[in-house]
Parts: structure tokens; sequence; C-alpha cells
């Protein structure tokens, strides 16, 4: 269970980059609705089918969405971190989640807001509409890039990806990781996963230790992965406004 602190948090300190780059007033529209809850590993922020009636901007710590219905295992759809946000079919209208979305990696913490006073801030401002809907097209990009990745690219270069994105997302060069959730996450056998990660261990590109994967040289991963990663992330850069969102 996630357990709120009920405490504001200060949105100018945010390390989120999505609230970041949003323009001063939408921000201070946001700041009054906002509070600081935790992120731990293992739980469970939204189940498939379940009202969504709370959205979660993460500063910290990676949240996996997946789906598992009528699956024998829980295959990964998109990764949400630090720069954006979950919970947004709510920005859609849909009073029910599509997927479930579950904390990965090391503990982590967000920041929260009921779907109400976020709809009316919404409705206020039409900066803050269009700049939550872009990081909706973002992540609905990446779902697209993961299907499409499935079908043609290597495993390898779909391991090469998974870890690229979980990168980009968390601090630091160590990823929290064991093997099996990554059979999971991309469909496939553990035996597969191991295996393959030897391969691109033995190029000198990653570190693999038990529970954890050390990033050792970021370029030549991404080069290893070729086209199923990069366009994708750049296109979301672009999208995020930046007229004054270095303001506070």
């Amino acid at each position: 269970m996630l357990m709120r602190t009920g405490e504001p948090f200060p949105l100018a300190n945010s390390r989120n980059r999505l609230l970041r780059s949003l323009r001063p007033a939408d921000r201070a529209m946001l700041a009054p609705d906002l509070e600081q809850v935790p992120l731990q590993r293992g739980s469970r922020l939204f189940t498939a089918d379940a009202l969504v009636d709370r959205l979660y901007f993460p500063e910290r710590g990676l949240l996996a969405l997946g789906e598992g219905r009528g699956l024998t295992a829980r295959v990964e759809i998109a990764v949400v971190g630090c720069e954006g946000l979950v919970g947004w079919p709510a920005l859609l209208g849909c009073e029910l989640c599509a997927h479930d979305a579950v904390v990965q990696g090391s503990d982590g913490r967000a920041l929260s807001i009921a779907v109400e006073p976020l709809l009316a801030a919404c409705r206020a401002s039409q900066t803050l509409w269009m700049a939550l809907l872009g990081f909706v097209q973002a992540v609905m990009n990446q779902m697209t890039r993961t299907i499409a990745s499935s079908i043609e690219n290597t495993l390898d270069q779909r391991i090469a990806r998974w870890l690229l994105i979980r990168h980009d997302r968390l601090d630091g060069d160590h990823l929290l990781i064991r093997h099996d959730e990554i059979a999971s996450a991309l469909g496939v056998r553990r035996a597969s996963v191991t295996d393959r990660l030897h391969v691109i261990e033995g190029e000198r590109l990653v570190r693999c230790r038990r529970g954890r994967i050390v990033i050792r040289d970021r370029a030549a991963l991404e080069t290893f992965a070729g086209e199923a990663y990069g366009a994708c992330e750049a296109e979301y850069r672009g999208l995020l406004p930046t007229s004054d969102a270095a303001s506070h």
C-alpha cells in the first residue's frame, strides 16, 4: 500500500521534468493540490479496469505499465519516470485504467493529485492542457515503438532498448533488476535473456551482477540498439515547453 504523507510539496523543487516544464502560472494552479507520496518497490498504483482517482508525477523511481489479462506473464507496454505522469487515461475522459502500473527499481517518490482538481486546472488553462496531452502523445508513441520493436528487432536490440529506457529515467548507472523481470516484461524466456545479456556484456556495454545491471558504455549501447531506441525519446524532448520553463 502507498501511504500519503499529507504534506504539500513545494513545486519549484520538484524533480519531475514535466512539472518543471510548465509555465509558472500553470504550476501555481496545481501546487495547492499536489502532495508528496512514497513509492515502494513492487507496489501497484493502478490495476487494469480499476477506477483512476489520482494521477502521479514521479520524482524518483520507475513505474512500469503492463498488460497481463489473459497472459501467463505480465508484459510491459511502457515505462514512466521523472519525465511524465501516470494515470493519464483520466486526461482523455476515461474513468478506468486500461493497464496496471507497478513501481520498479528502488523505492522512490511522486507528487500526487486527485483527478478533479487537475481536470479543473486543465479547463482553466489551455497551455497546461496541451502540455499534459503532449506527454500522453509521447507515452502512446513509446507503446507503439514497443509493439513494433517486438516484431522488427532482435532480442539483443530489444534488451538494449529496455535498459536504455530505464537508464534515461534513473540516477546513476546501476539498474536494480533481475533477469526474470526482463523476460516477463519482454514476453520471452528467462534463459534467452540470460544468453543475450552475456553477449551484450561481452561487448563491454554492461556489467551483470546479481540483481543488478551496470551500464558501462551508454553511447555504444545506443548504437547496439539501433532503430529500436531514440526516435520517441527525441520527439518527447521536442514536446516539452521551453519558453519560460526554468522560471520559478
